[in-house]
This record gives structure tokens, C-alpha cells and sequence, in this order.
């Protein structure tokens, strides 16, 4: 009995380490597998803003004042970073008749409206809008792009 038990616990060892082997393997390939890439430290926390709601180039303009950028193609506005909760009613990030040039990328929005005009992220009439890494949870609509090309 005991050399019974004795082998189902190298067998298992063995198998443990085989197991551990193989995903230690799987995640250093990962690290350097072409178009995916981990860079340490480069996780950010998310800041929480209120509701964002913005009509036209020249609020935009005003919302991104200091941050280097113009919204041009060489230069666009970057929104990023922001946990936003809509509470329910509305969008969390309501963007509307721009031509500007924006990113919104790594964003929380949430509790969006289930109405009309209401999303995780709403655009209306906008162009030169990229939308990229975002969460969306508990809206309606996770986005809802209206009169945008």
C-alpha cells in the first residue's frame, strides 16, 4: 500500500512539473511572440471622471487644453485612462460634431441610459474618431456611432 502511494505521489510530482514547464514555456513565448508584447510597468490606473459630454471643435479644444496636443492626424486628442459612470441616465463619453482627431483608449464606462443618444460611448456627426481597449459594462449600448463616418 504505501509504494502504491508512494508512486501516485512521484507521479504527480512529475506531472506538476511537466504542467509548470510547459505554461512557464507558453508565457515566455507570449512575451515575444511578434504583435503581442509585455512591458513591465506599463499598466495605469484608471482616474474617475465625471460624465464627459462635448459640442463641437472648440470644446474639444478646451477639454484637452495642456495636453500637447491639436487633434490634428500628426497629433490627436487622446482620452484615456478615465473610469466614467453614466449613473443610469445619459452616456458616459458624448462626443458630437467634430472633425478633430481622437483616440479614446483604456477607458471603464458604465450605467449608461437605455434611451436614445444613450451609450458607453456615444458619437454623433463626429469623423477622425479611434475607439480602442475600452470597457464597456452594464450601458444599453456599449457604443453607438450616429451621422459618424
Amino acid at each position: 500500500m504505501k509504494s502504491k502511494i508512494n508512486a501516485k505521489s512521484k507521479l504527480f510530482f512529475v506531472f506538476a512539473t511537466f504542467f509548470l514547464a510547459v505554461v512557464s514555456i507558453g508565457i515566455t513565448s507570449m512575451q515575444h511572440h511578434s504583435g503581442f508584447q509585455l512591458i513591465p510597468g506599463t499598466i495605469q490606473e484608471s482616474v474617475v471622471h465625471s460624465k464627459i459630454n462635448l459640442n463641437g471643435n472648440a470644446q474639444l479644444s478646451t477639454f484637452f487644453v495642456g495636453n500637447m496636443s491639436d487633434g490634428s492626424a500628426g497629433n490627436p486628442y487622446i482620452m484615456e485612462n478615465f473610469e466614467i459612470n453614466a449613473g443610469g441616465t445619459g452616456s458616459a463619453i458624448y462626443i458630437r460634431n467634430t472633425n478633430k482627431h481622437i483616440i479614446i483608449q483604456n477607458c471603464i464606462v458604465r450605467g449608461s441610459g437605455i434611451m436614445i443618444f444613450s451609450a458607453g460611448i456615444f458619437l454623433y456627426n463626429c469623423t477622425n474618431v479611434i475607439i480602442r481597449w475600452n470597457t464597456a459594462t452594464q450601458n444599453g449600448n456599449a457604443l453607438q456611432a450616429t451621422s459618424s463616418g
